[in-house]
Parts: C-alpha cells; structure tokens; sequence
C-alpha cells in the first residue's frame, strides 16, 4: 500500500506507475492522477506534445527503423505456408476495408490482430480469422494486449 502525493489517497502498490530512481521502485503519484496530469498538459498545448514526439523520431530514426523491422520480421513469421489464395484474398480485403472506412468516415481505422503477433501471453497468426477492421483509437489503445488489463 502507498499514499498518492497528489489525491493522498492510500492505494495498492500496482496503483502507480513503476519508477526506477525511486526508493521503493513506483512513482509518487498514483497512476490516475499522474494520467490526469499529462492529458490536462495535453489538452493545454497539443502541438507542443506531437512537436516533440516529430523531434524524438528525427533524431532516433534507427530506433524506429529497427522496432518497424522487427515488426515487418514477426509478421511474416507468424503468415502460415498454408494459407491459400483465397485467405490472401480475405487479408488484403480487410485492409482494403480499413482504407475505404477512413476514407467514407474521416476517422482512420486499422486493421487490427485480435491476438496480437508478438503478445507477451500468447502470440496469434497474420490470418483472416485473427483480423478485424476497428477504429485507429481502439486499437492504439489496446496496445499490444490480448485477454489482459
């Protein structure tokens, strides 16, 4: 159990966000209130948070170059030799879809794995059945997860 610097309620450890430099290993402020903060920041300036995030991307272009890679590596790891022409077929058309919704509605969408290629718990397959059109939100909001909170 710990007290929250900001809302000063005690909540369970798991409540705040881990912190290495700190003496018990999580942040002072639980995970809500520290959350709360950064949207409001957001919300304040929203072109100076995507101005440091182009920043950050300019000068660590071999990062992202590498974390694209090995995510282009996972996904034609995990496409079976057995799939057919047909299941092709069904995997371009989901993301024929995806493009064709962000361009009916203006919002973007993905196309989404529903067990995720490189999922800490399980990892899933880059076929139709694994694949479904959802919004751009929902799915950066899923994160990488599959099953878990």
């Amino acid at each position: 159990m710990k007290q929250c610097n900001k809302c000063e309620v005690v909540k369970d450890i798991t409540e705040f966000h881990k912190r290495k430099d700190t003496p018990d290993g999580r942040r002072y402020t639980c995970k809500e209130c520290h959350n709360a903060h950064y949207r409001a920041k957001f919300l304040e300036d929203p072109e100076a948070k995507r101005s440091r995030n182009r920043r950050h991307y300019r000068n660590n272009r071999g990062y992202y170059n590498a974390k694209t890679a090995k995510r282009w590596a996972a996904k034609l790891e995990r496409t079976p030799k057995w799939l057919t022409d047909e299941d092709h077929y069904q995997i371009q058309l989901k993301y024929s879809t995806a493009q064709y919704m962000t361009l009916l509605t203006g919002e973007q969408y993905h196309v989404d794995h529903i067990i995720p290629l490189q999922g800490n718990a399980v990892s899933g397959l880059h076929v139709p059945d694994n694949l479904r059109v959802i919004t751009a939100t929902d799915n950066l909001r899923k994160h990488n997860k599959y099953g878990e909170k």
